[in-house]
């Protein structure tokens, strides 16, 4: 009530202090007065004045009314905190401006994440709330538009359209004549080319929430949500330790009742549109594809190659059980996440992460299916160690996938993690068991109270089982193999199973009772009587130690799995006979855990690797499955005539041949028909490697590397001292530069200092340069062949091929690889541990794209020979086949596209690139803005690099100044200079003029970045009349943009050389 009071009053309080002589003072003077003063009213006349523009570009960038409201506060609070920092107070539009696009910016990339790790939920997903109809209306039509104007258009839209002031203040504001101002809003108004209609009115409640939260941040008092204060922490990273400690010191909440309900919602109901009627389906998303298993595709994704049913992922699977009604297999593992699957059709149903850092070892459901229990141990999955953090038992509600309760484990006496390594639930669901490293815990479901922890005499526990009718606990150690029976009434003992001198494994009870089963790591499995606690008998024939025991629902099969990838075995406990010997296509990992459906009529497998596979345990048959990858996708290469894609399971070794027209299968390879080259091969004294289509690299023991004709084994060069053991090898595209990866020698200790990346000579044999060390795991050249990059974790580095010298880098938290695009305009990075594939200019080193879609990261990527797609080889067992082409905007307007070739945002200027190379007539526009460089002549550039020997040192400095002047319209002649082995002084002007080429500038002229992305457009076209603008270019004088209209030729002409066969074939 208080609220809705707030909400009428607050726009009479605004609009009365609107009319005080305080509200015509400048927002300088309003900002000083908060500054100084700590003048809420002078703040909240801030957020009235600026709070609509703010409101519109957080609800144009995220599009949902929820999050734009959270980044609206955010920006206000970053205000508050950091008002001291806003350098032209009376342009604080602008500066406003830019803070909420960064903020809605970082928003919109959390939910991004937050989507794809939730893609395989499939099941009691909320519906979002619509967003009001007029910012439907808007949505895309003014989406980050402003953030591409220049900064000297920018400001005067701001000022005069968004902020409402006259020309005349706006000119005085920004010290300019008044003409100036109107030129330029003028021409940023020509940019645009859409008028901004219906700003909207910021709500009141909002206004009064962000001036509350804001100013008791300053204070150091309130209350905040967690969400906002992390949008605002990520855009202040400047932030003075002082206010981080006003930030910090604030309670945080994460509850719903700060922003009231509808004080960003919609005007009224009746503007909503009506619900479905109950089981209507909901009309999927206008983009939404799905591959051929019916699967969703990931944004941006044309196929998937593969299935994602039954893929936990490659990190390790621990732990799979049924829930009581068989419909649903839940699956946990190494990574901490839980999947749902329907256990019909393998389906993913649901996803999440149960914590970070969390190596889930145990599953149980409870009676009735509603609650799932997850309990593992503390393990950092990166550095592949257990952490000394406590560890949970955590219950999961099933329908909506939140906690229920938890229970942290603590340290024991010597300050060691206690683990949960086991759980059970009582058949009556009234207890639920958790084997821990001293102890087993009991816990009364009902009133989650914990029972007196049984002592487990300091034999931690490895095995832990109810009997069918719950009046016995039994579990087993690691230490002595004993089984211990314990009564739950009476809390005592009963009797020990003893006999083995190994680990119990596994415990699991026939459905009658009668049968106690042990699965022990000497190999064997123990059929007990628990009524006398004699060993019925023993059963032998596993090669190593027993992971996973199961009874069927029947008792007349006993399923067991050994810690080996041997088969699984299916046993008559009655006679101890083998029945059937389950081998599935998964040979290489030993199965984690084999568990019956309740109706018995299927036995689950599931793989270490992350696979699970069904098997029908009447006849041994496994049942019909997609015949893909089952593990890592290692490796993957195109046909020459780019039809059929070739890739490698890292694993198995096994290899798929795909259709990528269809996206299916096509006949497996054969040795005799060639139809594969694997990419890497070791023999017993030699490895070989596929370099390209033709020529293959054998290194032999003897540290001599041979090129070979790959169809006629004719050897072709050979470089000796190569190395004991290669890592990588790979050849130029120009076939002039061989590259050898040598791995790291070990002392015992540490990786010994020194370079790894070895370059050859091909014409000569000789080794010219060495670079990279230990950290580098791999090499490849530009497309051009004059730069080597070198990938190491976190960081590619560039190398100059001509001098062996780094010439720059790029660094991101997801790198683990790269590869080139076939035009060398652009480079994609990507990480086995990351979900995210980036796309970078290499001009200005910027990200144009990024692309996420594996569930737990990519092994290698390839891009087709147009450079149109990228293909993708997950860690998922997936490929995924993408098209890089943006969502692409409204081509009618040729003047805006062509102006957003020129934005600092390679992600926007890219959108442009691939929207002007498909609008009709954009050859012509190109052609009339677009003029043959002016510079210099081939016979000046000569003439100065003769200069650059001279001996007069000021005519030496002269030329070297002008060399760099004109930039890479003289590289192709620095590189003739450098072969023609030129004097001492000048090899060292050269290459420091090479060197500073290949840095590319923090910031290209707009103009010159505009043109080099004008002529991407053109090669993508790529029609004789977009070659002939492109030839008139490349007729210039020499500069970058002559250098790289030949280059976009050259491609060309080879594009069209390859293609002819393919249209022969036709």
């Amino acid at each position: 009530m208080a609220h809705q009071t707030l909400r009428r009053v607050l726009p009479q309080l605004l609009r009365f202090l609107d009319a005080q002589p305080g509200r015509k003072q400048t927002d300088g003077w309003l900002l000083e007065q908060f500054i100084t003063q700590r003048d809420e009213g002078a703040f909240a006349l801030l957020v009235e004045r600026h709070g609509p523009m703010v409101l519109n570009v957080c609800r144009r960038v995220l599009g949902d009314a929820h999050e734009a409201e959270d980044a609206f506060q955010a920006t206000f609070l970053v205000l508050a905190l950091r008002a001291n920092a806003v350098r032209r107070r009376e342009s604080l539009g602008s500066w406003l401006y830019g803070v909420a696009r960064r903020v809605a910016a970082k928003a919109r990339a959390q939910s991004a994440r937050r989507r794809v790790r939730e893609a395989s939920a499939a099941a009691v997903v909320p519906v979002p709330s619509a967003p009001a109809v007029e910012w439907t209306e808007f949505r895309g039509v003014l989406d980050e538009e402003l953030s591409r104007l220049p900064e000297l258009y920018r400001r005067p839209f701001v000022l005069c359209c968004l902020e409402e002031k006259t020309q005349e203040q706006a000119a005085a504001e920004l010290g300019c004549p008044r003409s100036s101002l109107a030129s330029r809003l003028a021409r940023a108004k020509e940019i645009l080319r859409r008028q901004l209609t219906d700003r909207g009115v910021c709500p009141a409640g909002l206004t009064a929430i962000a001036v509350r939260t804001a100013c008791a941040a300053v204070h150091g008092s309130g209350t905040m949500p967690a969400r906002i204060l992390a949008l605002a922490h990520g855009a202040m990273k400047a932030l003075s330790a002082t206010h981080l400690i006003v930030i910090l010191s604030l309670t945080l909440f994460a509850g719903a009742g700060v922003i009231a309900a509808g004080a960003l919602a919609p005007p009224a109901a009746a503007d909503k549109p009506a619900a479905p009627p109950a089981g209507a389906p909901a009309d999927a998303p206008e983009a939404e594809r799905i591959d051929r298993y019916g699967d969703t595709l990931p944004p941006g994704a044309l196929m998937r190659l593969g299935t994602v049913r039954f893929r936990h992922g490659a990190n390790g699977l621990c732990d799979a059980v049924y829930s009581p009604d068989g419909k649903i297999l839940a699956t946990a593992g190494d990574n901490g996440w839980i999947h749902l699957w329907d256990a019909a059709t393998g389906k993913g149903i649901a996803a999440w992460e149960s914590e970070k850092n969390t190596l889930l070892l145990s599953l149980a459901f409870s009676p009735d299916g509603k609650t799932l229990a997850s309990g593992g141990m503390g393990f950092d999955l990166a550095k592949h160690e257990v952490t000394r953090l406590p560890t949970k038992l955590t219950l999961w509600d099933v329908a909506t996938r939140k906690p229920r309760l938890s229970f942290e484990n603590e340290h024991d006496q010597f300050g060691n993690q206690r683990d949960f390594r086991r759980l059970a639930y009582s058949p009556d669901g009234k207890w639920l068991a958790a084997g821990s490293d001293e102890s087993i815990r009991l816990w009364d479901v009902a009133t989650a109270k914990e029972a007196p922890p049984i002592d487990a005499k300091l034999n931690p526990t490895s095995a832990l089982a109810f009997s069918p009718d719950g009046h016995t606990l039994v579990w087993g150690g690691i230490n002595d193999g004993a089984v211990v029976m314990w009564d739950v009434a009476t809390r005592k003992e009963v009797r020990r199973l003893g006999g083995h001198k190994s680990m119990v494994r596994q415990l699991a009870f026939s459905p009658d009772g009668k049968l106690l089963a042990a699965g022990y790591d000497d190999k064997t499995i123990g059929l007990w009587d628990p009524a006398t606690g004699q060993e019925v008998r023993r059963l032998k024939g596993h090669e190593a130690d027993m992971v996973s025991i199961a009874f069927s629902p029947d008792g007349k099969t006993l399923a067991s799995s050994a810690r080996s990838a041997e088969p699984i075995r299916l046993w008559d406990p009655a006679t101890g006979e083998v029945r059937f010997q389950l081998r599935g296509p998964n040979v290489y990992n030993y199965v984690a855990r084999v568990v019956f459906s309740p109706d018995g009529k299927t036995l689950a497998v599931a793989h270490r690797d992350g696979t699970v596979f069904l098997w029908n345990p009447a006849n041994g048959e496994r049942l019909p499955a997609a015949d893909e990858h089952n593990f890592v996708v290692g490796g993957i290469d195109l046909s020459p005539d780019g039809r059929t894609l070739s890739t490698i399971g890292s694993e198995d070794g096994t290899v798929r041949l795909w259709d990528l027209a269809t996206g299916r299968r096509v006949s497996a390879p054969t040795a005799a028909g060639g139809a594969v080259i694997p990419a890497f091969s070791v023999a017993e004294d030699a490895q070989t490697f596929r370099l390209n289509g033709t020529i293959t690299a054998v290194a032999s023991s003897d540290e001599t590397l041979r090129l070979l004709e790959t169809a006629t084994g004719k050897e072709l060069h050979t470089f000796k001292d190569v190395g004991k053991r290669l890592h990588n090898v790979c050849l130029s595209p120009d076939g002039k530069t061989l590259a050898t990866q040598t791995f790291p020698e070990w002392d015992g200790h540490q990786y010994k200092e020194g370079p790894t990346i070895h370059l050859w000579n091909v014409a000569t044999g000789q080794e010219t340069h060495q670079f990279g060390d230990a950290k580098t795991t791999a090499v490849m050249f530009s497309p051009d062949g004059r730069t080597a990059a070198t990938t190491e974790l976190g960081r590619v580095r560039f190398w100059d091929v001509g001098s062996g010298q780094q010439v720059r880098d790029l660094s991101h938290a997801e790198i683990g690889g790269c590869r080139f695009s076939p035009d060398g305009r652009t480079l994609a990075t990507f990480a086995s541990t990351q979900s995210g594939v980036h796309i970078w200019e290499l001009a200005t080193g910027r990200e144009r794209l990024r692309l996420a879609g594996h569930a737990e990261g990519t092994a290698c990527v390839l891009f087709t020979p147009d450079g149109r797609s990228l293909i993708t080889g997950g860690m998922d067992s997936t490929v995924l086949v993408w098209d890089l082409a943006p969502a692409r905007p409204d081509a009618k307007e040729l003047d805006r596209l062509w102006s957003e070739l020129a934005d600092d945002d390679a992600s926007h200027a890219y959108e442009a690139i691939w929207t002007l190379s498909t609008s009709p007539g954009v050859v012509g526009f190109l052609k009339a803005r677009l003029k043959p460089a002016p510079g210099a002549e081939a016979k000046e550039i000569h003439r100065l690099i003769a200069d650059l020997d001279s001996d007069d040192f000021d005519i030496r400095e002269k030329a070297s100044a002008d060399l760099a002047r004109i930039g890479a319209g003289a590289e192709d002649a620095l590189l003739e200079t450098l072969a023609g082995k030129p004097s001492p002084e000048v090899g060292r002007r050269v290459q420091i003029l090479r060197e500073a080429l290949q840095r590319h500038p923090a910031r290209l002229p707009a103009d010159e970045l505009q043109g080099l992305r004008a002529l991407e457009v053109l090669e993508r076209i790529g029609s004789p009349e977009a070659r002939r603008v492109l030839e008139t270019l490349a007729g210039g004088g020499e500069d970058r943009l002559t250098h790289e209209a030949k280059a976009s030729l050259t491609r060309l002409k080879k594009t069209a050389a390859a293609d002819a066969p393919k249209a022969a074939d036709k």
